[in-house]
């Protein structure tokens, strides 16, 4: 695993190496098998694969916690911690949306929380103090630190059938190819149902 670490200002322009972060781990079972057969003019051959396989980080360097990647407006996307599958997604776990007020007062409290937003779930104990009818209430809240691993984009399986059939001077040939199991960071989703982000640019 080479990363490229950030260095101190006082380094100047000079320009970091690479260096060995930690160590992963990788198991798995690779599959295939093939059929051939010619009968007079006609020909046939298939082959299937199946892949599966589990990757895991074991180690990371004792300077480094972890090691992020994936720069986007909300965030960096991906981020590689020990004990977790290689380039994990990292965000905010959606717990539900709010339905209506008296939602949003028995949920933790969170920035611009409305009916009908996405309403995160609560990854730590900690809380806020508030001024509420001459004494003090405390409330959990939403903040940076309940950021938490949310998915990995490694499969589970993949698989793929590959057919060709020929007959004389005439060949046709089909390939068939799945993923299963693999989560998937929908960026695209920040520009359609997060729209109000940009009101006012």
């Amino acid at each position: 695993l080479l990363y490229n670490p950030p260095v101190a200002g006082t380094a100047g322009q000079a320009s970091p190496p690479f260096i060995n972060i930690g160590s992963m781990k990788n198991t798995g079972i690779d599959m295939e098998v093939s059929y051939r057969d010619n009968w007079g003019n006609l020909g046939f051959s298939g082959t299937m694969i199946f892949t599966t396989y589990n990757n895991k980080i074991t180690g990371i360097s004792e300077s480094v916690k972890y090691f992020a990647s994936g720069s986007s407006e909300i965030g960096t996307i991906v981020r590689n911690g020990e004990g977790q599958p290689l380039s994990s997604f990292y965000g905010y776990k959606v717990a539900g949306i709010f339905k209506n007020t008296a939602d949003i007062e028995n949920s933790a409290d969170q920035n611009d929380a409305q009916p009908g937003l996405l309403k995160f779930e609560n990854q730590d104990t900690l809380t806020n103090v508030y001024w509420v009818q001459e004494r003090y209430k405390r409330k959990n809240f939403i903040d940076y630190r309940d950021k938490t691993f949310i998915g990995s984009p490694n499969p589970d399986f993949t698989y793929g059938l590959d057919l060709a059939l020929s007959w004389k001077n005439f060949d046709f040939s089909a390939f068939f190819y799945g993923s299963q199991g693999n989560e998937i960071f929908n960026y695209n989703k920040w520009y359609t149902d997060f729209w109000p982000s940009y009101e006012g640019q």
